[in-house]
């Protein structure tokens, strides 16, 4: 599990342009470009300064295959 960064840009689009996938998701919409996803990864980004975070999830070894994500909101109530 890693940090989202500029380089899953291909895989979050792939990921999140799927109807299959985002049929489960409550809080994203089906993606229809490529920049909605640049906007996701740049949402994301630098965590530590936000009250949320996305993390890549990815298989364990040599080449890190994204595979997935993961997230958590800190909520105030």
């Amino acid at each position: 599990m890693r940090n989202v960064n500029t380089e899953d840009v291909d895989f979050i689009y792939r990921l999140f342009s799927d109807e299959k996938v985002c049929e489960f998701l409550y809080d994203e919409e089906l993606f229809i470009s490529k920049n909605d996803a640049i906007e996701f990864v740049e949402w994301n980004k630098d965590p530590e300064e936000k009250e949320h975070n996305r993390w890549i999830l990815v298989k364990k070894g040599e080449n890190q295959e994204q595979i997935g994500t993961c997230g958590l909101i800190i909520g105030t109530e």
